[in-house]
């Protein structure tokens, strides 16, 4: 049997995955399949070291979109394994295809090590002339999109798909009232379909709700996207990539891309005393510790020598 049929069966499958996340997935399977094809390679003869072969051809089949780059990173080449290993992992337990793989050929996939890449996260200072820059927009209700858009992506680490798809009734603008047990905050929903809970700050609290009172009005639908585009429609994925590297443009600042903000909000919250990681994994809706540790490349050992407290000091007090 060919793989691509297996790869038809297999994408036909998966109907809960997002668009973004298919065309992903179909894009790179389509890739291996077409490999295999040129290998004369049908898939009860794929094995663990195949797939190796296949990641080894990866740099002079994909071409990087950033400039200066001439090969794909190792990133790409872990992904690609993953993507590659889930598809014959799915094959070796269906019925229908089970007798072409073997599961222990699956988990003799290793997975390629991923260079360990520092994220430059923005300074406050940076933060403020993005701000400022939002100004620059032509008209009111832009200018007061733009910075509750950059406040917050800051303020809350979410993604952009998030932020797109922020509705009305998701947001809670009341003032802080810790008697009262109230703090403004948003519901958004991530990746693996849960929901999570984000508190939001004084000034992203303000920003927003001058927004969302000025320029969407309260009787409005509460299920529609709060931020629209230039033309009034709901913002897309990829007009707020747009939107927010114009931003960063404007403030002199290269290479402003939304998810840089995720990195801001997850070093800027563990730079706070008395941060935890666990807690910041909730935050920003990880699954597991280590996916939010990848954000902590740049968080340095001087960042997490200030503010600690000498073991033998707390000890030593009884406290």
């Amino acid at each position: 049997m060919k793989v691509s049929e297996a790869i038809e069966e297999y994408m036909a499958s998966k109907k809960r995955l997002k668009p973004k996340t298919r065309a992903g997935y179909g894009y790179a399977l389509t890739l291996f399949s077409t490999w295999c094809d040129e290998h004369n390679i049908k898939l009860d003869g794929l094995k663990a070291k195949t797939v190796e072969e296949f990641i080894q051809y990866l740099p002079a089949a994909i071409h990087p979109k950033k400039r200066g780059v001439e090969t794909s990173s190792t990133y790409t080449a872990a992904l690609y394994t993953t993507i590659v290993k889930a598809f014959l992992h799915w094959c070796a337990l269906d019925e229908d295809f089970e007798q072409f793989v073997e599961i222990r050929t699956v988990e003799k996939i290793e997975k390629p090590k991923k260079d360990q890449l520092v994220t430059t996260v923005f300074t406050t200072e940076q933060l403020q002339k993005m701000l400022a820059a939002c100004e620059q927009e032509i008209t009111p209700e832009l200018v007061q999109r733009n910075k509750a858009i950059v406040l917050l992506l800051s303020d809350t680490g979410i993604r952009s798909e998030e932020l797109t798809g922020l509705c009305l009734d998701q947001i809670d603008l009341s003032p802080l009232d810790e008697k009262k047990g109230k703090q403004p905050h948003i519901r958004v929903f991530g990746k693996n379909s849960k929901w999570r809970e984000v508190g939001l700050g004084e000034r992203c609290r303000k920003e927003l709700w001058r927004y969302v009172t000025r320029f969407r009005a309260p009787d409005r639908d509460k299920h529609v996207p709060i931020f629209l585009s230039r033309t009034g429609e709901p913002l897309t994925y990829s007009g707020l990539h747009k939107n927010v590297k114009i931003i960063g443009e404007r403030a002199g600042i290269k290479g402003v891309r939304p998810h840089l903000f995720r990195h801001f909000y997850a070093v800027s919250y563990m730079r706070q005393p008395g941060s935890d990681i666990f807690k910041l994994s909730r935050l920003m809706g990880h699954s597991t510790i280590r996916t939010t540790d990848e954000y902590m490349r740049g968080f340095t050992r001087g960042d997490a020598r200030r503010g600690s407290v000498s073991v033998i000091d707390m000890a030593l007090s009884g406290k």
